[in-house]
C-alpha cells in the first residue's frame, strides 16, 4: 500500500495505521468520524508533509466525503446506501415474480446476502464499479431499489437501474430517479448514464423516455435468462450535455427539493472542516 500523494511506503509513516482506522470509523459511525480522524492527522502531521503528500491525503479523504456514503435526500424520497440491515427487504422484493420479471431476471442471490451487502456498503463506487441504494419514501419506509453498475472510469459511464416491488407514489419514483441523476452527474462526475429496459416492460420504457433519456436502439435476444429464454432490451442513454439542456427536468428537481443535478464545485478542504 502506498501513502496517497507519496512515493514512500506506508511503513515509513502513519498511513499503515490510518487507513484501517478510516475504514473502521466508516463502518462504525460513518463519514463524520472519518473527517475527524483526517482532520486530526493533518493537524498533527502538517509540518512534515510536503504539498504533494498533503494534497494526496485530502484527495484520499474525499473518497469518504458524506455524499459518497450518506443518504441522498429530498422531500419525497431518499436513497440510502444498502447494507446488511437491508437484506430482508432485498429478499422480499426479489421473491415477488412481478418485480423480478420487470427489474432483474437474473438468478437470485444464493449466498450470505447480509454479508454481501455489508461488503458492498464498505466498497467505494470508483473501485467496485457498483453502488446499491434502498429507496425510502417520505415516511422513511423502504419502497424500492436503485443502483449504478458497470462503471467505466475511462468512459465516465455507468448503467442505472431503479425498481419498486409495490405500489409507490409517483412523487417518490420521480424524486428517487432525480436523486440517482444527482449522484451520477454531481458526485460521481459521470458523462453518461445508460439504461437497459426489457422489451416487454412498456411502463419502464415510457418512463425512461419521458425522463429525458434518448432511445438509442434495440438489442434483440441480448440476454439468455432462464426460464425466460433469450430476452431483448431497449437501450437508453442520457449524457451530461442533454441533462444540461433539459430545463424541464431541472425545474422539477428544484421543485421537489432534490436540487442541482450537475456538478457543484467544492473547496477540497470543506468536507474535512465541516462539522
Amino acid at each position: 500500500m502506498q501513502v496517497p500523494g507519496s512515493s514512500l511506503p506506508a511503513e515509513h509513516d502513519q498511513g499503515q495505521v490510518l487507513v484501517p482506522a478510516l475504514e473502521a470509523a466508516l463502518r462504525q459511525t460513518g463519514s463524520a468520524s472519518v473527517r475527524l480522524l483526517l482532520r486530526q492527522f493533518l493537524a498533527d502531521n502538517h509540518a512534515r508533509l510536503d504539498q504533494a503528500q498533503l494534497l494526496g491525503w485530502i484527495q484520499y479523504g474525499q473518497r469518504y466525503a458524506a455524499q459518497w456514503w450518506e443518504p441522498q435526500a429530498s422531500r419525497h424520497a431518499s436513497l440510502v446506501k444498502s447494507g446488511p440491515s437491508d437484506a430482508a427487504f432485498f429478499r422480499e422484493a426479489f421473491e415477488q415474480n412481478t418485480f423480478t420479471t420487470l427489474y432483474n431476471r437474473q438468478k437470485p442471490w444464493r449466498g450470505d446476502l447480509a454479508r454481501a451487502l455489508g461488503n458492498s456498503y464498505l466498497s467505494h463506487f470508483e473501485d467496485s464499479g457498483t453502488i446499491h441504494w434502498t429507496v425510502l419514501d417520505s415516511r422513511q419506509r423502504p419502497v424500492g431499489l436503485a443502483s449504478l453498475s458497470g462503471y467505466s472510469r475511462d468512459n465516465a459511464r455507468a448503467e442505472v437501474s431503479l425498481g419498486f416491488p409495490g405500489e409507490v407514489a409517483a412523487s417518490t419514483i420521480m424524486a428517487a430517479s432525480l436523486l440517482v441523476l444527482r449522484f451520477a452527474f454531481s458526485v460521481a462526475k459521470l458523462h453518461k448514464l445508460t439504461s437497459y429496459v426489457y422489451e416487454d416492460n412498456g411502463h419502464a420504457r415510457d418512463f425512461t423516455k419521458n425522463f429525458g433519456f434518448d432511445h438509442e436502439g434495440f438489442l434483440a435476444d441480448h440476454y439468455f435468462l432462464p426460464p425466460f429464454g433469450f430476452v431483448g432490451v431497449n437501450v437508453f442513454g442520457l449524457t451530461r450535455k442533454n441533462l444540461h439542456q433539459n430545463e424541464r427536468l431541472r425545474r422539477v428537481s428544484a421543485r421537489m427539493g432534490v436540487g442541482e443535478l450537475l456538478d457543484r464545485q467544492l473547496d477540497p478542504m470543506l468536507w474535512i472542516n465541516a462539522g
